[in-house]
């Protein structure tokens, strides 16, 4: 929790059980732990999610998620949290 605050997640996305993390422009991640597919395209999985979050336009060219400079090891370390929206 404390590195999607760090990072700025709630900016764009509504984050369950993150303080101020209300945004409104990018998808809210309401269950985002159950879905089938992120961005509607890529499988969810761990491995896909944390690659996701640690390089958003590699996994998905021209997305409108920014690259926030988001390690490998805390990309792999927000990605059970996000699992736990369901």
């Amino acid at each position: 929790m404390a590195l999607i605050k760090q990072f700025g997640c709630g900016g764009c996305h509504l984050i369950p059980r993150i303080a101020d993390a209300k945004g409104t422009v990018g998808l809210p991640l309401l269950h985002v732990g159950t879905r089938s597919y992120l961005a509607g395209f890529i499988s969810n999985s761990p491995e896909n999610m944390a690659l996701w979050i640690q390089n958003p336009q590699k996994a998905l060219p021209a997305d409108a998620v920014p690259q926030m400079n988001v390690t490998l090891q805390d990309s792999r370390d927000i990605t059970p949290f996000l699992y736990t929206l369901k």
